[in-house]
């Protein structure tokens, strides 16, 4: 992740305000692995919106709306309203957290870290099934799906893809064609980024790299369709969702779509990849129901695991379909579903809620993670309704055992204790430079991911999701969680609960969660600088390069073309309009700091800023390029 320092980059940030960093500052302790938590703060719009001015996208292509709020945090998810596929695109975060107690060890800004290699890499804000993160099959690299744009772009998340378009598709004018991309990083930091077509209209939730094929397995759903989409739209629509695949780093965008085709090719219903709503349930003998679901959408995924070279995937929400848990291909037939594509089986696990989402389910899976080949952890997110939140027996975290009497999988008992479900929290802080207040609830889990403590206990982390009263739920700041659970147990235990390890910041929501060992990305020298609320904050996980001398650097460049570089303890000099009268802020060894706030936003004045913060290896008061690890981070105040 060291990236040169291009003078003619565009950095811009005024760093008013008292300074409230010390340097050098503490090393944080270790667990026994890292637990990999990401995340999005909101950062606005590259244009202001204006309520009753901004055009937003309408109910069908050609159709436009205005915007009936401003950007601001609080206000702007009320456009969801008017304009049905309204998100805002944001800067992905990938946080390293202490497993045993949450203690934040480092966070990088994976959108800016991609930026400065030449890709695209965000996410949506309030669109609450992406970023899941997940481990490839040989434990080595991490996965996750973004958008192919830069930050504050409108209704990207239902935009088109550049080669699988719908022109019915309401965001056509709105959002420009955006890839769904998957990024890859590796233990030695090293990042890599691969664009596809999958999901044209909707997004791309999850991706897990099969390190023996080399194979990015994807879930997401595709279609945003408006009036009067033709069956041959909806077929194409079809063939790009659900469970897609992709070989890493292909130069083609085209994804393959794992499932065998059902129902016939060019009917408005019933023509899907994988399962089918109208294929026989084997535990009845008869269809899962009568009448044919619309194209595409009986396999509207969104969780992925793999566990002994099997793929599993859920559904949990959407009016077609089923939500449950399903089975792609035979068991162990990973490493082959790209060959045998079409002839691939998707199946519901024996036992698990054969429900029609058309009905009234009451299981809503996310998350699964697969304690042993007996036990299956299943995250419930609820139904999401306010009115319902804390009612469900099922949401939170439920715990399935196979049988091996009847070979069906058994809901023994659901995990709720600690989550406080359906009961109030506020969120307080400061987005933009505003403050405010965020009132939500918890209303069940989202992403999961578990650890064997090799003792019969597991310890799971998952993420919640949340009801509130906002216009677009998912922009609510949620949890992250844990509980242990004894492995062996088939009564609901009374001496467990959650534990809240992280609360989502005013402006931020929790996403995927993942575990990686405690080596990964240990050695790489990884500067960090983001935007909390309204403080901004720095880290430096220093890696190979800890104790060494060197230069530490704070550069600003304004709105009004001036650079400013801070002087420690407490100066801020202007250095005019070239970066080459910068000064370092610091000279001295290399340390590991965390979380430090450097300076605060409000009261800015409205521009586009960019910040830095960087270190080099070389103490001699000289931006040495050659040698610079450095972090960028774009701010914009309304």
């Amino acid at each position: 992740m060291s990236n040169k320092l291009n003078s003619k980059l565009v950095i811009s940030t005024l760093l008013t305000g008292s300074l409230l960093i010390s340097l050098p500052s503490m090393v944080m302790a270790i667990s026994q692995d890292k637990l990999i938590v990401t995340s999005s703060f909101y950062q606005g719009t590259a244009t202001p919106i204006v309520a009753g001015s901004t055009i937003l996208a309408g109910k069908t292509a050609g159709s436009t709306v205005t915007a009936t709020a401003d950007g601001s945090y609080l206000n702007v998810w009320n456009n969801n309203k008017t304009d049905g596929s309204f998100g805002i695109t944001s800067p992905v975060f990938i946080s390293f957290l202490d497993s045993e107690y949450g203690n934040l060890q480092q966070t990088i800004n994976l959108s800016d870290i991609a930026a400065r290699q030449g890709y695209k890499f965000v996410t949506s804000f309030s669109s609450k099934s992406e970023l899941a993160v997940n481990l490839s099959t040989d434990g080595k690299s991490l996965t996750l799906m973004g958008y192919g744009t830069t930050q504050g772009q409108i209704d990207i998340s239902n935009s088109n893809t550049p080669d699988v378009i719908d022109p019915t598709n309401p965001t056509v004018g709105i959002a420009a064609p955006t890839y769904r991309n998957v990024a890859q990083i590796n233990p030695d930091g090293s990042l890599t980024v691969t664009s596809t077509d999958g999901y044209s209209g909707n997004n791309g939730r999850a991706a897990i790299l099969d390190a023996t094929t080399n194979t990015y397995f994807m879930v997401g759903n595709a279609g945003n369709s408006g009036t009067g989409p033709t069956n041959a739209t909806l077929a194409t629509l079809s063939g790009n969702t659900g469970v897609q695949t992709i070989a890493a780093g292909n130069n083609s965008p085209l994804t393959k779509v794992i499932g065998q085709p059902q129902g016939t090719n060019g009917n408005a219903t019933g023509y899907q990849f994988g399962f089918s709503v109208t294929q026989i349930n084997p535990l009845t003998g008869s269809p899962y129901a009568a009448a044919a679901d619309k194209t595409g959408k009986d396999d509207n995924f969104r969780g992925m695991t793999v566990f002994n070279k099997t793929l599993y995937v859920t559904k949990g929400s959407g009016g077609n379909g089923i939500d449950t848990v399903y089975q792609v291909g035979a068991t162990g037939s990973l490493d082959s579903l790209v060959t045998n594509s079409s002839s691939t089986p998707i199946t519901i696990l024996p036992g698990l809620p054969s429900v029609l989402a058309s009905g009234t389910p009451t299981n809503f899976p996310f998350g699964i993670w697969f304690a042993n080949d007996h036990t299956l952890y299943v995250a419930d997110e609820g139904d999401g309704v306010l009115a319902n939140a804390g009612k469900s027996a099922n949401a939170g975290l439920e715990k399935w055992v196979l049988s091996d009497t009847d070979h069906l999988w058994h809901n023994v008992y659901t995990l709720q204790a600690g989550l406080n479900l359906g009961v109030n929290y506020t969120v307080s802080g400061s987005a933009l430079g505003v403050s405010g207040s965020y009132t939500t609830a918890t209303d069940g889990l989202r992403n999961l991911i578990g650890r064997d403590n090799l003792d019969g206990t597991v310890t799971l982390f998952a993420t919640t999701s949340t009801v509130s009263t906002s216009g677009d739920q998912g922009a609510d700041p949620n949890k992250l969680v844990k509980i242990t659970d004894v492995v062996g147990a088939v009564t609901a235990p009374t001496n467990i609960s959650f534990d809240t390890l992280q609360t989502a910041q005013y402006g931020q929501v929790l996403r995927g969660v993942a575990l990686v060992d405690n080596s990964f990305m240990s050695t790489v020298t990884n500067p960090s600088i983001s935007l909390n609320g309204s403080s901004v904050t720095v880290q430096l996980t220093s890696g190979s390069n800890i104790g060494k001398s060197g230069d530490w650097w704070f550069l600003a460049y304004t709105p009004w073309g001036h650079w400013f570089a801070y002087i420690y303890p407490n100066q801020w000099v202007d250095i005019g309009t070239s970066i080459n009268g910068a000064k370092p802020a610091y000279q001295g060894p290399l340390a590991d700091i965390s979380g430090l706030a450097l300076f605060n936003t409000t009261g800015l004045a409205s521009g586009s800023y960019d910040l830095y913060f960087g270190v080099d290896t070389n103490m001699n008061g000289v931006l040495d390029t050659n040698q610079l690890y450095y972090s960028h981070f774009p701010l914009i105040m309304p």
